[in-house]
């Protein structure tokens, strides 16, 4: 079989859409090789920070990325995408809306040693967006669980969002 130099960026929408239905969507992105892709949304998918780190390193033109609703991910795809994906500019990390993180608000429901985990981990987040992403323009975080030291982090690390 001859080999060919054809790349997926030839390929028509409606071919890469048949393709990529046929697979896991942590298959689509642990090989992905992207170079040219700008826009990606993966919401509501479950994507780790190893999907990201391959993410980021195949697709290093990325503008926007929506990674809302993916909890498997933590502070360290912050810092990847910070390191691969220099023209990122918008980012939407929106989470459901299934905690109320003032201890106050849940009536025992959720316990308080895991609201306060929470809000630790969002606030972690929260670091390691300004300190890998200052060039962000568009910033969505609803629902995250951030505190004021977080949402301090990222107004003083960001300061074009």
């Amino acid at each position: 079989m001859e080999e060919s130099n054809a790349e997926w960026a030839e390929l028509t929408r409606d071919c890469l859409v048949n393709i990529l239905s046929r697979l896991s969507a942590r298959d689509q992105w642990l090989g992905a090789i992207c170079p040219n892709l700008e826009v990606l949304s993966i919401r509501n998918c479950y994507v780790s920070d190893d999907c990201i780190s391959k993410i980021s390193l195949g697709c290093p033109n990325l503008r926007e990325l929506d990674i809302s609703n993916c909890s498997e991910i933590t502070h360290e795809s912050f810092v990847l995408l910070g390191r691969n994906c220099f023209n990122l500019k918008v980012l939407k990390r929106n989470m459901r809306n299934k905690y109320r993180f003032h201890p106050s608000q849940h009536n025992e429901v959720v316990p308080n040693n895991f609201l306060i985990a929470r809000m630790q981990e969002a606030d972690s987040e929260a670091a390691a967006v300004a300190n890998s992403l200052p060039h962000l323009e568009w910033l969505e975080i609803s629902f995250l669980g951030l505190t004021a030291k977080g949402l301090k982090s990222i107004c003083q690390g960001c300061p074009k969002s």
